[in-house]
This record gives C-alpha cells, structure tokens and sequence, in this order.
C-alpha cells in the first residue's frame, strides 16, 4: 500500500513538473513577443514625436509670416 501510494504521487509529481515547464516555455514566448511589440511601440512614438516637431515647427515659421 505504502509503495502503491509512493507511485501515485512520483508520477503526479513528475506529471505537474512537466506541465510547468510547459507552460514556461509558453510564457516565455509571450513575453517576447511583448517585448518586442514594446519596442516597436516606443520606435513609434518617437516617429511621431520627430514628426510632431516638424509640423510645429512648421506651423511656427508660417504663423510669424
């Protein structure tokens, strides 16, 4: 009984190992693909605070004429 009891939990404890690293390696992937869509926002947001510049400045030059 106890070696029967012994099993069970070997194998439930191997299964759940198994099942995390799974799911850590989903998580990681996840988080890359955040990471990466982090950075492409940032790009983005100093595009267009470059181009912001521009068209204020723009704007500027044309309301002092």
């Amino acid at each position: 009984m106890k070696y029967r009891m012994m099993l069970i939990l070997a194998i439930l404890s191997i299964s759940c190992a198994v099942w995390l690293l799974g799911e850590n390696r989903a998580l990681k992937q996840v988080n890359k693909q955040l990471i990466i869509e982090k950075a492409e926002l940032v790009d983005q947001y100093f595009d267009l605070q470059h181009e912001y510049e521009k068209v204020w400045m723009e704007n500027f030059k044309l309301t002092e004429k």
